[in-house]
């Protein structure tokens, strides 16, 4: 089912900067079809980050979350209700820090690419689907050790 597009995790469309005159991480995860994977790293991202990057989820297409997913999400006090893709905006991938490609290669994108291949989480039983958020989880701890906003986040 394709929702419509809103506002990316935790941001504004058209206001990137979460806090004025200091310009933060930019991090954009962008998915192949829709948003399953995408918007789970940038919640994952967001949560992790407190605060001290900027998550963008970019997909053509926005989907309601898997139920599973959703429910793994909250245990980790990760709430995926209300949150949307953005559409792909070459404007943002050209500001972004890291442009993360959920499962795809796509070097045409940005410069600062990485390709992280997870397999899509929905409609997984909820052993796989914890899995496969945790590998989310880690690449995500990866990323801001590397963007040097980790230190003392990790919890």
């Amino acid at each position: 089912m394709h929702g419509e597009h809103g506002a990316a995790i935790g941001v504004k469309p058209g206001h990137l900067r979460l806090v004025p005159g200091q310009r933060l991480p930019l991090v954009v995860f962008v998915g192949v079809g829709d948003d399953r994977r995408s918007r789970v790293a940038a919640a994952l991202l967001e949560h992790r980050a407190k605060g001290r990057v900027q998550a963008v989820s970019m997909s053509p297409a926005t989907v309601r979350p898997d139920p599973v997913v959703a429910r793994s999400l909250i245990g980790l006090g990760i709430d995926l209700r209300g949150q949307r893709s953005m559409p792909v905006s070459q404007e943002l991938l050209e500001r972004a820090t890291t442009v993360v490609l959920m499962g795809y290669t796509a070097d045409e994108l940005a410069v600062r690419t990485e390709d992280w291949y997870i397999d899509d989480p929905s409609g997984k039983d909820p052993q796989t689907v914890r899995y496969l958020l945790d590998a989310i989880d880690r690449r995500v701890q990866r990323l801001l050790a590397r963007l040097e906003v980790g230190r003392n986040l990790l919890s």
